[in-house]
């Protein structure tokens, strides 16, 4: 193991000779008695202290140690001093970069002790200057990196956004592949059915306000919508009189066939893998909410609420159209447990609210009286019939797209007064800003 090197000059050979033995086991040590071979030793070799004798002939030890921080900045610089150099020593300190001093004649140990905290300092520095380049090498590599990474990153930022621009495009391919689907399969269905009520459109609309006011994911609400415009679709594989009659005028054998119509539209949509969500929803629609081996999921269970009551004011469960009031009443007092009841409140409640969110997209099946309470709530509330005002024997006495005012009502309830029967009127409501 190399040790460290201290270089001690001084032109007493017998002072000489007595720090050498002081510190030839712990150092390497030089020895010189003129300031001319001690520079040039230093020149030639790394040296971690230099101590040096303030008088001597010829170079002093103050211009020795002053020239040696030029061939040797590094080395640790002690001076050894007199009493009567003090002066001198003091203004060579200030002046040079001198560690310390030693004063003759000098106690080993304090000797011993300045010497090795010298060493100790020339280690600090050697590792600060390691230190120093290594952090300039680090710097170095590291904005190399940085400017690898950034060409990197630029390359990849261009890759990515190809790859955006590509799954965008195919995003709105999909997208209007998917509407086209469910336009053309919603527009099949009611053909096929010839159903101008807009049952569908309407179930699909409500299901989906309603289930926007709870914490349900987006894409749940989604699949809800679908399930209520699709869960007729079932319903183009059974005979078209089981659909046009209303359901407890069915015998119990044509009541079950027609009830398969949910688990039949499931099967037609499930095929298609975007529509699954939607199937599963439709499969339940009929599955009692108390079912324990299948529960129905809110989906299900509010579609069944919304259908019903639709299919009640139409007059397609029993031979007779109920008013919204009484559907209401028959679907919270059933005896069978066919509703989720909790659910069934959560529906009307935003249906008898109908000033509060109304939307033109929506349309709604309402009582005269319930258009003329929303038309006198404000003169900007524009009522507009969707289908005609008919009597059960197909009398028309409003035609669609007739914009209502009081009069028309006035005149519908004396009529329904008359006829002791209630108008069920299919309209769209909104805000006229004009």
């Amino acid at each position: 193991m190399n040790k460290n090197k201290l270089l001690i000059l001084d032109d007493e050979v017998g002072i000489l000779t007595a720090v050498k033995r002081l510190f030839r086991k712990e150092y390497e040590v030089v020895t010189f008695t003129e300031g001319e071979a001690a520079l040039a030793y230093l020149a030639e070799h790394k040296t971690a202290v230099v101590i040096s004798d303030m008088r001597m002939p010829g170079m002093d030890g103050a211009e020795f140690l002053a020239n040696s921080v030029t061939i040797s900045p590094n080395s640790i610089r002690i001076l050894m001093t007199g009493f009567a150099d003090m002066d001198s020593a003091v203004k060579a300190i200030n002046q040079g970069k001198i560690f310390n001093y030693v004063q003759k004649p000098w106690d080993n140990q304090q000797l011993k002790l300045l010497v090795k905290n010298a060493f100790e300092h020339h280690e600090i520095i050697q590792q600060k200057e390691q230190l120093t380049k290594d952090l300039i090498k680090s710097n170095d590599e590291i904005k190399s990196l940085n400017e690898s990474l950034e060409l990197k990153v630029k390359q990849r930022t261009q890759q990515l956004k190809l790859e955006k621009d590509k799954l965008e495009l195919a995003n709105n391919q999909t997208k209007k592949f998917y509407k086209s689907m469910v336009t053309l399969l919603s527009g099949i269905s009611s053909k096929t059915l010839q159903q101008h009520t807009g049952h569908s459109n309407r179930v699909a609309n409500h299901a989906q306000a309603v289930a926007a006011k709870t914490r349900l994911p987006r894409n749940q609400i989604v699949s809800i919508y679908l399930a209520g415009l699709f869960h007729e679709l079932g319903k183009l594989n059974i005979d078209l009189r089981l659909s046009k009659t209303p359901f407890y005028s069915l015998n119990h054998a044509e009541q079950k066939k027609y009830l398969n119509y949910c688990e039949t539209s499931s099967n037609m949509l499930s095929a298609f893998e975007p529509l699954k969500p939607c199937a599963d929803i439709i499969r339940r629609i009929q599955t009692l909410p108390n079912n324990e081996h299948a529960p129905p999921s809110y989906g299900s269970k509010l579609l069944k609420i919304i259908i019903d009551y639709d299919a009640l004011l139409l007059g397609q469960i029993l031979p007779r159209r109920f008013t919204p009031n009484s559907a209401q009443e028959w679907i919270l007092n059933n005896e069978r447990n066919y509703y989720d009841l909790s659910i069934a409140k959560q529906y009307f409640n935003w249906l008898n609210e109908i000033e509060s969110h109304m939307n033109p997209d929506i349309d709604y099946l309402l009582s005269a009286n319930k258009v003329l309470s929303l038309l006198s709530i404000s003169d900007s509330t524009e009522v507009v019939l969707i289908n005609n005002v008919e009597n059960d024997k197909g009398k028309v006495y409003l035609t669609k797209e007739t914009k209502l005012a009081e009069s028309h009502l006035v005149n519908l309830l004396q009529i329904e007064k008359n006829l002791s029967q209630s108008f069920i009127l299919n309209v769209a409501i909104q805000e006229n800003k004009n």
